[in-house]
């Protein structure tokens, strides 16, 4: 794949669309909130708000090898720092005041 696209709102968080970023894959998004919430216009991805819009963003994404690979770098960066699971682990035992050397059962 080149890249992952959204053309329609998500009614909760759209997990697809954040394992997509984590494989590297740049993502052409409608606008919605959860969609806003993941993607940075023109950095990670990009949003629409009309067909026309999603179409263009799509293919200058197909005719630029190097667009695909510098968003499909930044969002693969960006899914990273928010989901990478030793820091959500971290940050849950952190809440519980739990010691972070023991493990879950």
């Amino acid at each position: 794949a080149w890249v992952f696209i959204a053309p329609d709102g998500d009614l909760g968080f759209p997990v697809y669309m954040a394992e997509a970023m984590a494989l590297g894959l740049p993502c052409v998004a409608w606008e919605t909130a959860y969609h806003r919430d993941l993607i940075r216009h023109g950095e990670t991805g990009f949003i629409c708000s009309n067909m026309d819009e999603m179409i263009d963003y799509l293919a200058q994404l197909i005719a630029s090898a190097e667009l695909r690979q510098r968003l499909g770098n930044a969002a693969r960066a960006e899914a990273y720092q928010r989901f990478d699971g030793s820091r959500f682990r971290k940050a849950l035992l952190r809440v519980y005041d739990a010691p972070l050397n023991r493990p879950l059962s």
